[in-house]
């Protein structure tokens, strides 16, 4: 906690401290010590809160997706192969928006990511009130959020679709599991990996 956070802290302590001494010609010395302390306390969280709050937000979306798929879209459309590129990964062409972009499938990603010099050329827009650092291969940077009104992947199509708008991208856009979770199911087998939207037999579009 840096020392503006600590400075916070005290002032807060002095003025529930001043509000304290006004009531103590009608509180008893008991009551006065359990007043101040559940307003120090009220203080203390507020400010826990507000000074962890992009970990709280990245563990409720973990939360979110865990439970419920993260929300209550689905992904539509007829099931999709795709074949394991050159360098082992799984890619995969879609339209942001009706914009074209481009996508590597990681099931390892909470979210899906998009570099923020992609997502301004997409036109998303980003919201800033909260700044997300996060872990990347290539060392910490900072994300935020935004959202897809529609995702189009060859075929495959899903509506509102959250995303995290990274700074500082070097391996490109990446599919989440937040996308995955509205799947009925997908796998690798070989070098085919196998997205099946719900309610879609496997065989269509195979």
């Amino acid at each position: 906690m840096g020392g503006d956070n600590y400075s916070i802290v005290y002032n807060a302590i002095l003025l529930v401290a001043l509000i304290a001494v006004l009531f103590t010609f009608r509180l008893s010395a008991k009551q006065t010590v359990k007043m101040i302390a559940a307003w120090i306390g009220i203080f203390a969280l507020a400010l826990l809160i507000f000074s962890f709050r992009s970990e709280f937000l990245t563990i409720w979306d973990r939360v979110k997706i865990e439970t419920i798929g993260y929300d209550k879209q689905d992904v539509v459309g007829k099931s999709l192969v795709l074949r394991q590129s050159e360098d082992g990964h799984f890619y995969i062409t879609g339209r942001v928006n009706g914009q074209e972009t481009r996508f590597l499938v990681d099931s390892g990603a909470t979210q899906t990511a998009i570099a923020r010099s992609e997502a301004e050329r997409l036109g998303l827009d980003i919201d800033t009130t909260f700044a997300i650092p996060i872990s990347t291969a290539n060392g910490e940077t900072t994300a935020w959020r935004s959202h897809i009104e529609t995702l189009e992947l060859e075929g495959l199509i899903t509506n509102d679709h959250g995303v995290l708008i990274v700074d500082a991208m070097r391996n490109g856009n990446l599919l989440g599991m937040n996308f995955l979770s509205r799947l009925e199911s997908w796998r690798v087998e070989g070098d085919r990996m196998i997205l099946v939207p719900k309610g879609t037999s496997e065989l269509e579009g195979s």
